[in-house]
């Protein structure tokens, strides 16, 4: 019998809300856990790409071709003209989907028709029985970009930042997601995740708590607080999993362990993190 396959893409169309954080961290936890995962990255930015793949680093002049990179992009995952997938496998034990840094392709493709959007789904499905998950993530816009992703997905959780346009935000997903779910009935939220709350402020406690009361169950019940280690993981391209610190660990196995508990599969817990993998 073949296993579930679970597409799940991290979507929110303002940036900076943590997005690409999320979405490579939890990559990185399943795969410490022993999951076969693959990460799509259909951000035209590329930084999931250039934190898993490090010789991707931005620089003028450097693409995937001339590093020697041979993969399929994410920007061919619109064409109707894929004749195969063919993911590149990183040193984190993470297949990756990668996007050039300022992917000009991929910004193309937030230009084509809707019809394009439907290809990704088509053209993950040749890969996607190899995994136990996929991860989307998604671009910061509206149109085919974004749209493609969510198709293929069968689940989003939406990362959201306390601020000014918070509700805006959140009224702009949810429109979003109801016109796809028009074409895709199995896109279900499995809920908003609070990120980059400020730490000891009573204040920002209190707005999670009244986002609580405003969105109800599909609020995840932790929240992300904004910390040092979390930031330095990033920076270093590491897992947060292997700092000594582990107040940001455990924050986020508990997060990650909620999305688990929503999908009906079984907590995995704080992963044991070798030497080597730190």
């Amino acid at each position: 019998m073949q296993n579930k396959v679970w597409k799940i893409a991290f979507c929110n169309l303002k940036g900076g809300v943590g997005k690409t954080t999320l979405s490579v961290q939890f990559a990185r936890w399943l795969a410490l856990h022993g999951k076969k995962v693959l990460l799509i990255d259909a951000d035209c930015q590329g930084n999931a790409s250039s934190t898993l793949i490090p010789e991707s680093t931005g620089i003028e002049g450097q693409t995937f071709a001339t590093l020697g990179i041979h993969c399929t992009k994410a920007a061919e995952l619109f064409s109707d003209k894929c004749d195969s997938v063919i993911p590149y496998k990183t040193e984190a034990g993470i297949d990756i989907i990668p996007s050039e840094v300022a992917d000009v392709d991929l910004v193309r493709c937030s230009f084509e028709s809707m019809e394009a959007s439907l290809n990704v789904a088509s053209n993950v499905s040749k890969v996607e029985n190899e995994y136990d998950y996929v991860i989307f993530d998604c671009p910061p816009s509206l149109g085919t970009a974004v749209a493609g992703p969510l198709l293929a997905s069968d689940r989003l959780i939406v990362p959201v930042v306390l601020g000014g346009n918070f509700q805006e935000s959140i009224r702009s997903i949810r429109a979003a997601v109801d016109a796809i779910r028009s074409s895709t009935p199995k896109l279900k939220l499995l809920g908003y995740v609070v990120n980059n709350l400020p730490r000891n402020s009573p204040l920002d406690e209190k707005l999670f708590e009244n986002v609580k009361d405003w969105l109800g169950e599909d609020v995840f019940p932790t929240c992300i607080h904004n910390r040092l280690t979390t930031l330095r993981a990033g920076q270093l391209k590491k897992p947060v999993f292997g700092f000594l610190n582990k107040k940001a660990s455990r924050e986020l196995t508990e997060f990650f362990d909620s999305i688990m508990d929503r999908l009906g599969e079984s907590r995995l817990g704080l992963p044991e993190i070798t030497k080597e993998e730190k």
